[in-house]
């Protein structure tokens, strides 16, 4: 009973965030369309994050079930199974460690379009070992779609994940990416509007980063970052 009801919540809350709504389209006259929209959520719907979630969850629970020895950690679109190690650092352990999930990944991508309507994004998926580790041999990586072994690191859910080079290489880039925009800012005519975007916007371009990279690869970067946002200030 408990279940039933909560499905018939989790049911009456997309009928009332998605049922049938209007979606408004403006031409170059500003002449309004209306259409009817009865599937899918809204742009910029702060529920939408958490209906698709919903429609996720089903997956996930046949996954786990099929993979007990995996630790799945999810966010929204990103899934991430935690890979239990080797029984020792030997070559012959690490290939059979490399197998179940190469399993993992034919499952997911089948009952990820059977269940919920996903594909998945290859150009995005990958396995990090530790460093030194033993690589794939050749016929167990035949068992792979195209994929990537690191070593170094991988940036998930958009933070770096890896070594402190890789951390501090990713962090750089997205330093190089203020001095790009931040200086912009000084070509608007409108004062007002260059500091409202300064004070909204271009100053909060590491705020994602300083809360999930570690401060000791973080405080370097945000010295020049407050470097930057002070010279576009004045």
């Amino acid at each position: 009973m408990p279940i039933v009801n909560c499905f018939l919540k989790e049911l009456q809350y997309s009928i009332f965030f998605y049922g049938d709504s209007p979606v408004f389209l403006f031409d170059e006259n500003n002449d309004i369309t209306i259409l009817q929209s009865s599937q899918g959520s809204r742009q910029g719907c702060a529920a939408g994050t958490h209906g698709f979630c919903l429609g996720k969850h089903p997956l996930l629970t046949k996954l786990q079930a099929d993979f007990p020895e995996f630790f799945l950690r999810v966010l929204t679109d990103e899934l991430i199974p935690l890979v239990p190690p080797p029984a020792s650092d030997s070559y012959a352990d690490w290939q059979l460690t490399f197998s179940p999930h190469a399993d993992f990944l034919v499952d997911l991508k089948h009952l990820s379009f059977e269940i919920a309507g996903l594909s998945l994004n290859l150009d995005k998926a990958g396995l990090l070992l530790p460093v030194g580790s033993s690589l794939p041999s050749d016929e167990v990586r035949a068992k792979f779609p195209p994929f990537d072994f690191q070593q170094e690191g991988f940036p998930v859910a958009g933070s770096p994940i890896g070594t402190d080079t890789f951390m501090n290489q990713f962090v750089d880039d997205n330093i190089k990416d203020a001095e790009i925009k931040l200086p912009l800012l000084k070509s608007l005519k409108s004062p007002r509007a260059a500091h409202r975007l300064l004070t909204c916007c271009a100053s909060k371009l590491m705020s994602f980063l300083s809360a999930t990279v570690p401060p000791n690869i973080m405080l370097p970067s945000l010295h020049k970052f407050d470097v930057l946002i002070e010279s576009a200030f004045f």
